[in-house]
């Protein structure tokens, strides 16, 4: 009787650890390029800092906003009459974009459902600041 009682046991403890085994690890977490894909919509943009200070502007959007949809490797910009689709490599939370023969670094940040898009030009370029956020659709 010993002996079964000891054989349930350590039956029983063998499944245990097996069942620990087969659980599932948890998935990574999404890195900012994978959490940038999707869907999203203009909310503000901030234009600000420029050397001319006409080009500091302030516009909260209200109709006619830009969409931006985004995949592993475009960019598309889209307002009413106007599309743009523009490739980007991404490294952490800064996307290359290369336009022409320009090549722009833009810097990103997602907090929920917002993402804050952020270009700092040269002072060549004018020295502006742009802040666009947007809004997960």
């Amino acid at each position: 009787m010993k002996t079964s009682k000891i054989t349930l046991f350590l039956s029983a403890l063998l499944l245990m650890i097996l069942s620990f085994e087969g659980c599932k690890k948890d998935d990574p977490a999404p890195t900012p390029a994978e959490q940038l894909v999707g869907s999203w919509k203009e909310v503000s943009y901030v234009n600000s800092g420029c050397t001319d200070p006409l080009e500091n502007e302030t516009n909260t959007c209200t109709s006619g906003c830009e969409t931006l949809v985004v995949t592993a490797s475009t960019l598309t910009f889209s307002s009413p009459g106007k599309t743009q689709t523009i490739a980007y490599t991404a490294d952490g939370n800064t996307l290359t974009v290369t336009v022409g023969t320009q090549i722009t670094k833009v810097t990103f940040e997602i907090t929920g459902t917002t993402l804050t898009i952020t270009i700092q030009d040269s002072a060549a370029d004018g020295n502006c600041k742009s802040v666009s956020t947007y809004s997960k659709v």
